[in-house]
Formats: C-alpha cells, structure tokens, sequence
C-alpha cells in the first residue's frame, strides 16, 4: 500500500478501448508526456473473466504510454 493512498486520485490516466472485451490503462504523474518513461500501464482484459496485467509484468513508472500496444502483458 502506498504511504499515501490518497496520491493515487491525482495521476494522470489513459484508457484505449483496443476491442470491447480489451482495453489498456495509464497512469503517470500529471504533465508526463505520453512518449515518455513515466507511466505505468495495464492491460484490462474481460474476454474470460477480468484479467489485469502490467506491461513487462510490472507496475513501474517507467514505460511510454505512446508503446502499449508493444509491451508484453503479464
């Protein structure tokens, strides 16, 4: 848990709908450009249930919002 979990309300997000069964989610701190290496991203997926996984299998704030569809999910 966060030392604040409060903090998490104010990140920025981003959601791509890629099919209406999955879609991709942000979060970064406000202002981080979307090509830089200040997001963390997940992969929603309802296909089978509800699947969420982390690009490179990890919720760092280190991936490109602009590469999502590149990473691997896991």
């Amino acid at each position: 848990m966060p030392e604040f979990p409060w903090a998490e309300s104010y990140y920025k997000l981003r959601k791509e709908d890629i099919s209406s069964t999955v879609s991709y989610i942000g979060e970064a701190m406000p202002g981080s450009p979307e090509d830089g290496p200040f997001w963390r991203i997940k992969k929603v997926d309802m296909t089978t249930g509800v699947s969420l996984d982390w690009a490179e299998g990890e919720a760092e704030f280190n991936k490109k919002w602009s590469l999502r569809a590149t990473y691997s999910y896991s």
